[in-house]
């Protein structure tokens, strides 16, 4: 499968208005609940090819994902759209933003975009990012991390536990690293 990002999340009615103007048929939607976030999918008539759109609260980001065989036009038509990104400019966006709205914004990208598996691009990406000096970025990179879930960032997310300025990023760390005890990582 593939994923893109959307860089400034629309509100859904506005996501759906641009479907519906694309010609793309509404096909079923699966609201949010504790296990799952919301779900919204639409098939594309001339090849059935289905996009789904996911709202990830807890990541703070929202992407499309759809069968990587599917034709080119359709991730143009997303990116031009929906203005979506790829994992790709999420990784530069992180490496080289200063301002933070852009780094929260990178770090959000990059833990819905990227894979299960651990990927040492995105490690290193989001490791960065939790050594910003706003808190905010910290805060929203430790997010990252949990979202992700690769033991490779215990170190780092120990390392902010145990000594980051701002009790909010603190507290966040402790709680992303019991998650991850619970989850036997």
């Amino acid at each position: 499968m593939k994923k893109l990002a959307l860089a400034h999340p629309p509100r859904l009615e506005e996501v759906a208005r641009r479907a519906a103007t694309l010609g793309w048929h509404f096909t079923d939607e699966f609201p949010a609940d504790s296990d799952c976030p919301y779900e919204a999918i639409w098939t594309l008539p001339e090849s059935g090819t289905e996009v789904h759109y996911i709202v990830d609260d807890i990541a703070g980001a929202s992407f499309f994902t759809f069968r990587s065989d599917a034709s080119p036009e359709l991730e143009a038509t997303l990116i031009k759209r929906f203005a979506c990104r790829s994992l790709e400019q999420a990784l530069s966006s992180a490496e080289q933003a200063t301002d933070p709205t852009l780094q929260i914004e990178a770090a959000a990208m990059i833990a819905v975009l990227g894979p299960e598996a651990f990927d040492p691009r995105c490690h290193a990406a989001i490791a960065h990012l939790m050594s910003a000096t706003d808190p905010r970025v910290r805060l929203r990179a430790v997010v990252a991390a949990a979202v992700l879930g690769w033991r490779e960032f215990i170190p780092q997310i120990k390392g902010i536990a145990a000594s980051d300025n701002t009790d909010y990023v603190r507290w966040r760390a402790t709680d992303v690293l019991a998650a991850f005890a619970r989850s036997g990582l």
